[in-house]
């Protein structure tokens, strides 16, 4: 295990605002955060800290109280590093691909900079984390060898273990909560879960610790889930028919639900053409993710006070 952590002085380029269009709250902070020198930045995760997982070029932790970065080396013998999340001690998880086989495996990195690398038994090639929760269950997901789907998982590092979940022709497993729930999303080519008689169907999802699955969507358009908070507040975005937009909402007490949004349950960055929501905080203060500029840039921004 090799320490791939590199300290860097650069400071990520950041302008706040104060906006009551991003959601109902007049107070709100909206934080953005542009990696210098890149057309596009990306934000992922952020624990109880101030500490952001963002990308551009490189993967790298922005630390709000300081305005500082450290970016994240990819480890020898790897390619393409990609982080998506951070625990509150520091331990992260993500991708990369294996410059010896090609494959693209699970990435675990803890705070000291050792590296840990695991990937789905059934794997074509491809695994990757997306996000981990205070106990270090792992979610994610893999494409399977036999059908060639993408299905998701949770991994438990403790006993070396995966459990399948949500199999579907492109299943992207995210957020997971203190308590083990998780979300993500799901495209349905045959077998819709809510619709028998319509075959395509792209539906936001949570999974409780039981396997339970609901299904949702937001006012009838496709969704995906991507963050939630231990009280069960998710977020994520949804495409309407003018581009994506967010959304923040209690997790649905039924299943196949279509969720109406309140007007503070949207969550848009103001002047954007797109707003994707990728992670609340598990205490539900700051939600992170990108916004789409009028250049076609991304940008990436956190919401909070």
């Amino acid at each position: 295990m090799k320490n791939i952590l590199k300290r860097s002085t650069l400071v990520v380029a950041v302008s706040m605002l104060l906006s009551s269009q991003a959601i109902a709250n007049p107070s709100t902070t909206i934080e953005l955060i542009e990696y210098p020198g890149a057309e596009n930045t990306q934000a992922w995760s952020i624990n109880s800290k101030g500490e952001v997982v963002a990308s551009s070029a490189v993967s790298f932790i922005y630390d709000r109280k300081s305005g500082g970065v450290t970016e994240i080396d990819t480890p020898v013998g790897y390619e393409n590093l990609a982080v998506f999340a951070t625990s509150e001690s520091g331990d992260k998880v993500g991708s990369a691909i294996d410059v010896n086989t090609g494959r693209t495996v699970g990435v675990f990195i803890d705070k000291k900079g050792n590296v840990d690398t695991f990937e789905h038994p059934d794997s074509n090639g491809f695994t990757q984390a997306r996000a981990m929760n205070s106990k270090g269950m792992i979610s994610g997901f893999y494409f399977d060898q036999n059908s060639g789907e993408s299905y998701g998982f949770l991994y438990d590092r403790k006993n070396t273990a995966f459990t399948t979940i949500v199999e579907s022709a492109f299943t992207i497993s995210q957020g997971i909560n203190a308590s083990g729930q998780t979300v993500g999303s799901a495209i349905f080519l045959e077998n819709n879960p809510c619709d028998p008689a319509s075959p395509f169907a792209r539906y936001a999802w949570v999974r409780n610790p039981s396997g339970d699955v609901m299904y949702f969507n937001i006012e009838g358009f496709q969704s995906a889930a991507r963050g939630i908070a231990s009280n069960g507040t998710i977020v994520g975005f949804y495409f309407d028919n003018e581009g994506p937009k967010g959304f923040k909402i209690a997790t649905p007490k039924t299943q196949c639900a279509t969720i109406t949004l309140e007007e503070g349950e949207r969550v848009n960055i103001p002047d954007a053409i797109g707003t994707y929501p990728q992670y609340i905080s598990d205490n539900g203060k700051n939600i992170v993710g990108q916004f789409i500029t009028e250049d076609q840039n991304f940008v990436g921004f956190v919401i909070g006070k």
